[in-house]
């Protein structure tokens, strides 16, 4: 049996495949009967807010028919934003040379780490900070977002 966010991205990617738009993240908060499913989709060059609205009409109309979420829910489907996460190796290839904030687990406890993506590898990323330069495997990386340029 999968997770219920593994069945959510399963039923979103299938109402997304095909548009060029790429689920860049889900979340579920709440308890069950009341929750929230926040879906952000983006595309090269950025999405609209038509598009979100058509994704979500779509996807809700979707999990109604497959009753994934019991309860009532409220659903969310919109852009990352500026600040995006990155959460494949694929984000962190998209963005090398730019700005961003890792934190991410070195055996120790949490670490927070910023600087500029130098290179990424299948199964790390090369961050150039403001005195070295630290290899962080993805599977180590609990939380990434591009840092803002003000």
């Amino acid at each position: 049996m999968t997770s219920l966010e593994d069945r959510l991205h399963e039923l979103v990617d299938s109402v997304i495949s095909g548009k060029n738009i790429e689920l860049v993240d889900l979340e579920i908060k709440g308890k069950p009967g009341n929750q929230t499913v926040r879906v952000y989709v983006d595309r090269p060059g950025g999405i609209t807010l038509d598009e979100c609205e058509q994704i979500s009409r779509v996807l809700s109309d979707e999990l109604d028919m497959v009753d994934l979420i019991p309860g009532k829910y409220r659903l969310e489907v919109s852009s990352p934003g500026i600040s995006r996460p990155l959460t494949r190796p694929s984000d962190f290839l998209r963005n090398v040379h730019r700005e961003v904030r890792v934190t991410y687990e070195d055996g120790q406890g949490l670490v927070r780490f910023s600087g500029k993506i130098e290179a990424v590898s299948e199964t790390c990323v090369q961050i150039r900070g403001k005195s070295e330069l630290r290899e962080i495997p993805f599977v180590a990386i609990k939380k990434a977002k591009l840092s803002l340029p003000w």
